[in-house]
């Protein structure tokens, strides 16, 4: 009976709760990034019939697996959305848009939060947190400890007039509107490399891997900056492109770093290598992400494509070998620098 339903064809209704987010009521308990709305379980029973719900929550339950109303105690927060086609074609990509949107959201964290603090936004029970415990024991003193180290995320992103003020000024919310933005603004192969990235980035932000959150930055800024070229040369001639302007630049040696990233990155890839990778290497990339990713984005006039990126930065590269200034740099660029303690250097 559930398969039959499942295989019907018609308009769907579909709802899930997620966490590691919260809502604001200054936000008006909800959000949404394209397809899904993210809102408030205390907002779902008053606004009801503009979700789509046809009858009152209080008379969805009777014949579903779990009570309705214990339902919408799981979580503060709950993904919402209508999608058309086969029951079951359209529940699997439900749950996929979800999970993509939510790290549209985690991207939101790139510059706004520190990786310490940030949270990671899942479906309820994809992510499971708690404590890994273990005990031990001086054998020559016989002097015996217990200990325990929190695994997982318990911190929430929320969504307020804060979070919404931060934004205003920097390179996200003109980020997600470019990507589902159909006007012409930018061409739909960028429009997709830009949606990727934003994806990737998203993905690391959650991460408390530190080698993975590092290949997904670098992977996300050769998805920006690259296009098939030799990778080693072209990645740090386009940062600078960005922000070889800047005193940062020459003072932090970012071209040799950058190069070395890319090394470590590929010493990952191809020979599984990650003890040489620091949260030094990846708060590095974090920095180049938030400028790359703001300069890009408030001169998205000038980079429609992927070509107008290496057009750029090749005409760059050519004002630096004749030894004059850039013209062509816009004067509008900006360079973010980002500021950690001691503390940023222990954990992420």
């Amino acid at each position: 009976m559930v398969k039959a339903i499942k295989e019907t064809s018609g308009l769907w209704l579909f709802i899930t709760p997620v966490k590691g987010i919260n809502i604001s009521d200054d936000m008006d308990g909800e959000i949404k990034v394209d397809k899904i709305t993210f809102i408030s379980a205390k907002k779902i029973p008053r606004v009801r019939k503009r979700l789509g719900f046809p009858v009152k929550i209080s008379e969805i339950c009777s014949n579903l697996r779990f009570g309705f109303a214990e339902f919408l105690e799981e979580s503060e927060t709950y993904a919402i959305c209508k999608l058309g086609g086969a029951g079951s074609e359209q529940e699997k990509r439900f749950l996929e848009l979800v999970r993509e949107e939510l790290c549209f959201l985690a991207l939101s964290q790139l510059s706004y939060s520190r990786r310490k603090n940030n949270a990671q936004l899942a479906l309820v029970g994809e992510y499971k947190t708690g404590f890994v415990k273990w005990f031990m024991m001086n054998l020559g003193t016989q002097e015996k400890l217990s200990s325990s180290l929190r695994h997982g995320r318990v911190v929430e992103l929320r969504i307020d007039s804060h979070w919404r003020d931060f934004h205003r000024y920097g390179f996200y919310l003109d980020l997600v509107k470019i990507i589902f933005d159909d006007s012409g603004l930018c061409e739909l192969g960028w429009r997709n490399d830009l949606r990727r990235a934003a994806y990737t980035i998203g993905k690391s932000q959650m991460s408390m891997d530190v080698p993975q959150a590092f290949l997904l930055n670098v992977i996300a800024l050769e998805v920006l900056l690259t296009s098939g070229d030799k990778i080693l040369e072209s990645l740090p001639e386009r940062v600078e492109a960005f922000i070889g302007w800047s005193s940062d630049w020459s003072i932090e040696n970012y071209s040799e770093r950058i190069k070395s990233i890319y090394k470590k990155r590929c010493g990952f890839v191809h020979a599984g290598k990650t003890d040489e990778i620091t949260i030094n290497d990846l708060l590095f990339t974090d920095g180049v992400l938030v400028n790359v990713l703001y300069n890009i984005v408030k001169h998205i006039e000038l980079f429609k494509n992927k070509k107008s990126i290496i057009d750029f930065s090749e005409k760059i590269q050519a004002e630096k070998l004749l030894g004059i200034r850039s013209k062509l740099r816009p004067k509008t660029f900006h360079f973010i620098k980002m500021h950690y303690s001691d503390e940023d250097f222990k954990r992420i």
